[in-house]
């Protein structure tokens, strides 16, 4: 693994979690220069070999996608509830102190507006997340700075969860029948004109039709808080699958990596849950379907774009987040994260209600 380089990048070190020395500002993919996209990968590809600052068996950048993976233990929330946007926003306030550790200086995570052709092309780009899988490789990303063999995943779920547990890239777009496309710009002004945050019971059955949360966040038809499976939170489908669909953020998670029948040449280790809940015997998911999501660079931009599509409902509902007390723990506004407490000086869901203190804007 590779150290910090030089005494610009040891200063940001100190400081990357603390106070923000700047106003960053998150652009849309399309508008990135050849420049700021080199930087970006390089970061990133740094962040990969780097040692974590957290402990001794990970590298930097798989310690963050090893968190994403705790917060869907059984008992551990960050999804599936009013903390998803909140704890994912801390999220990525550790991911960006990590790109500045490794570039030695800041770097914001650019957005993804998945409902415009031109930024969707940007961020598929060869010169910068590389392009969804082919088809003939079991949808294997070929091509690109994360091609196989440039790109290896070592964090892992159980099989029930990834069943295949790939060791490269796997985008198979439009395979799973739950997410045949992207969300559309409708869809985002849907989301943006719910009324309330979120709403009791605080979980996978509130009311998609008023619920911000649960509508962009994109649970639709499901039932109650999620059914423990080999230690992983899954979402409950109830008896009428028929009636579930995705929206929104976990439309984007299922369209890109997709579930598919891999061919005989890919192992596969166990049922995924949520594909034999759908009838789907044998299926296995792309990269960013999973718990370990992270593992694929795209969910940075994917959730970026969460992220400024939350800050936008926030400038018409300040003080909006709900519930403020007397919910399920930790939904509550004090309430601190689950798994990014320790690491984060921002460790409550009221810590980070408001971009412009937290230094950071969107284009």
């Amino acid at each position: 693994m590779e150290g910090l380089v030089g005494p610009a990048s040891r200063a940001w070190a100190r400081e990357a979690d603390g106070p923000p020395r700047q106003v960053l500002v998150r652009k849309d993919v399309k508008d990135l220069t050849r420049k700021e996209k080199g930087e970006y990968v390089a970061a990133v590809h740094r962040m990969k070999r780097m040692p974590s600052p957290y402990s001794a068996r990970l590298s930097y950048y798989d310690e963050i996608t090893s968190w994403h993976l705790q917060v869907h233990r059984c008992g551990l929330y960050g999804h599936m509830s009013p903390v998803f946007l909140p704890w994912h926003r801390a999220l990525m306030l550790l991911f960006e102190a990590g790109l500045a550790r490794a570039a030695g200086k800041p770097i914001a995570v650019p957005y993804w507006d998945w409902t415009d052709q031109s930024s969707t092309d940007a961020v598929l780009a060869d010169d910068f997340m590389g392009p969804y899988g082919t088809p003939e490789a079991d949808y294997a990303v070929l091509s690109g700075p994360f091609r196989r063999g440039s790109w290896e995943l070592t964090v892992h779920g159980p099989p029930s969860d990834d069943p295949a547990q790939f060791r490269y890239l796997v985008r198979a777009p439009g395979t799973a029948s739950i997410a045949p496309d992207l969300p559309t710009a409708d869809d985002m002004q849907t989301a943006l004109s719910r009324p309330v945050y979120d709403l009791p019971p605080w979980d996978l059955s509130s009311d998609p039709e008023q619920s911000f949360r649960q509508y962009w966040e994109g649970w639709v038809g499901f039932e109650g808080h999620g059914v423990c499976v080999d230690g992983i939170m899954q979402p409950t489908t109830g008896s009428d699958v028929s009636k579930i669909s995705v929206a929104n953020h976990n439309r984007v998670h299922f369209y890109v990596g997709g579930m598919f029948t891999p061919s005989s040449a890919v192992k596969v280790y166990g049922e995924g849950y949520l594909a034999s809940q759908l009838g789907l015997t044998g299926a296995v998911y792309g990269t960013i379907v999973p718990a370990s999501a992270p593992n694929d660079p795209l969910f940075w931009h994917l959730h970026s774009n969460v992220d400024r599509i939350w800050a936008q409902w926030q400038e018409k509902h300040p003080d909006g987040y709900r519930p403020v007390s007397g919910g399920p723990r930790p939904q509550n506004l004090d309430d601190r994260f689950d798994v990014l407490a320790p690491y984060s000086r921002y460790k409550t869901i009221r810590s980070v209600q408001d971009i412009r203190a937290l230094g950071y804007r969107y284009a």
